[in-house]
Parts: C-alpha cells; sequence; structure tokens
C-alpha cells in the first residue's frame, strides 16, 4: 500500500510518519510538504520506505498528480487548507483526516 503524508513536515504528522513507515501493510510512505528539507531529514530518519515530495497545496494539479496512484493520503496540513485538499481527491475517498491525526 502506498500512503501519501501531506503537510508531513509539520508538527502534527510526525506520529503518523513513524506509524506508516513501520507498518507491515505499507510499502511506501510519501512524505509531502512544501519544506523539502523537512521531509527530506524526515524521511532520512525513517528508512527505505520513505520518500520524500515536493508539494504545494495552492498548485490543484501537483495534487491531483500526488494523489494519483496513493491508496490513501492522511491531511496533516493546517485546516484552512482542507478545502483544497478534498478538491484534489477526485475520486473522494482517500483522504483520511482533517489537520490532527
Amino acid at each position: 500500500m502506498k500512503i501519501v503524508v501531506l503537510g508531513a513536515g509539520g508538527n502534527t504528522s510526525p506520529g503518523a510518519n513513524r506509524y506508516l513507515a513501520e507498518n507491515d501493510d505499507v510499502n511506501e510512505v510519501v512524505l509531502a510538504d512544501i519544506d523539502t528539507e523537512e521531509v527530506e531529514r524526515r524521511a532520512r530518519k525513517l528508512g527505505d520506505k520513505a520518500v520524500s515530495k515536493y508539494a504545494d497545496v495552492d498548485d490543484h494539479e501537483m495534487l491531483v498528480d500526488l494523489f494519483d496512484d496513493a491508496d490513501a493520503v492522511v491531511n496533516a496540513t493546517v485546516f484552512y487548507f482542507n478545502l483544497q485538499v478534498m478538491k484534489a481527491d477526485i475520486f473522494g475517498y482517500r483522504v483520511i483526516g482533517n489537520t490532527l491525526i
């Protein structure tokens, strides 16, 4: 299973990032954030399953592409981005969580 954690460089995501990286059912955890340095650092700490990606919630097409092959998306962004994140989930079933996980 491939899981995208959007906002993975922020304060609400470290527990989810770690849990997903340690979960045997998860093959890949994509740590996505506008702060690429932070998600790269976190991905290195989590091991081979974790990869970092640049993501800007103001770029709708980027989010659609990022979510395209994900089995689920954890929304760890701040609350005022929720609508943009939900609009990018064109299938309407992959985004789980809103702001706090």
